[in-house]
């Protein structure tokens, strides 16, 4: 699995792809057609960016969506496993998912926090896993920054995790701190991770579990030999991951969206395009669909406007390992959010609810073949990202 810092990166990076594609065409037929939107060549992102995550907006102008879910299917295509976000158990009224943070489009340093005022909503999320760890919920610490560079693994900054689970000879409630650290093992030669402290009521100042580099940390949850606090911990973080991949998948949407407007616009708001790599088993590229709907009728592409991608076998080959993926299933963006100063010539704010349906993912081996689970997304959230 990717580290977060991995996945968060590519994110950022898409929000300024988005613009730099809609340079290159008029984002929706420019002059040839009459229509489309106005062009945005000249317009800038600022820098530092802010981003938001969390749940959907609601309103008669949304459809109802549910927060994203994850479910795990074996080759005979049987649910092994199920994991999604949920309301806070103590307050079902309350948000599933908020994460907040900046990005600086310059240094590419980029941070995740949560505010010191309790009137404000820190970064989190909850989720329920089933089985085998149940509910729990991830947060970064109230006045905690999680920071990081670039590709580079986080450099400082802390998660806590609320643990309302029922695993076997573990308190049913309890919490455990992942602190990023510099020197995780001194054994392993000063290489930086994390340490875990669980804190149970027990031990008023924690009970420390131990310091892992972050290779080792990220193989605890499937290490039959880890305690169940190291697995609980190393699995949390995985799905906070995955998440995140999640956001770099509806950022990679977003762009292609403005990449294509024009073959959106001209085609009567359908186009379908090659994509993705070329599959040796098959010598065959993947498709992808784009749509467009005009809730404005205003005959031009822009804010509050709908969109949707449709996958068709969209294979991405990582040059740098073994492992490639295979996508395929549906993502819309529900009421586009595109706010310009159009006299600073600057995208101040540009996101929307974002849904996946259906959207399978499976990685495929060494060999070319696939692996034998899979995951298939549904529901989704709220993305934004404007100027800090």
């Amino acid at each position: 699995m990717k580290t977060m810092n991995c996945l968060m990166y590519p994110v950022f990076i898409c929000c300024i792809a988005l613009f730099s594609f809609g340079c290159s065409s008029s984002s929706g037929g420019g002059d040839d057609t009459g229509g489309g939107a106005d062009d945005i060549s000249s317009l800038s992102l600022p820098n530092p960016l802010a981003f938001t995550v969390h749940d959907p907006w609601t309103g008669e102008d949304y459809p109802d969506m549910d927060l994203l879910s994850a479910s795990i299917y074996s080759s005979e295509e049987v649910e092994i496993a199920s994991i999604s976000i949920i309301n806070p158990p103590d307050f079902p009224d309350s948000p599933g998912i908020h994460m907040e943070g900046t990005y600086n489009t310059a240094t590419e340093a980029t941070t995740l926090f949560s505010n010191i005022s309790e009137e404000l909503l820190p970064s989190f999320m909850w989720i329920d896993s089933g089985d085998p760890f149940g509910v729990m919920g991830l947060s970064v610490p109230r006045g905690v920054t999680v920071e990081w560079v670039g590709t580079d693994n986080p450099t400082s900054g802390s998660f806590t995790i609320d643990y309302r689970g029922d695993v076997e000879d573990v308190e049913d409630n309890f919490e455990i701190l992942i602190e990023v650290v510099e020197d995780a093992d001194e054994l392993e030669g000063d290489q930086p991770g994390v340490r875990l402290t669980i804190y149970n009521g027990i031990n008023p100042g924690g009970l420390f579990i131990g310091s892992y580099t972050w290779d080792i940390f990220e193989d605890l949850e499937d290490d039959d030999e880890a305690e169940p606090y190291e697995q609980i911990a190393s699995f949390c973080y995985g799905v906070w991951e995955v998440i995140f991949e999640r956001v770099g998948n509806c950022f990679n949407t977003t762009a292609l969206f403005i990449e294509y407007s024009d073959d959106l616009f001209n085609q009567g708001g359908s186009a379908t395009i090659p994509m993705g790599s070329i599959f040796p088993p098959t010598g065959e590229r993947g498709s992808a669909t784009c749509s467009w709907t005009d809730n404005n009728d205003n005959n031009e592409m822009g804010d509050t406007d709908d969109f949707s991608l449709s996958l068709t076998n969209l294979w991405e080959d990582d040059e740098d390992d073994d492992i490639g993926e295979m996508y395929n299933g549906t993502l819309s963006l529900y009421g586009l959010l595109l706010d310009i100063d159009d006299a600073n010539d600057v995208i101040t704010a540009i996101g929307g609810n974002f849904d996946f349906a259906e959207f399978k993912i499976q990685e495929t081996l060494s060999d070319n073949s696939f692996d034998e689970e899979y995951v298939i997304f549904n529901g989704g959230f709220n993305i934004t990202a404007e100027a800090y």
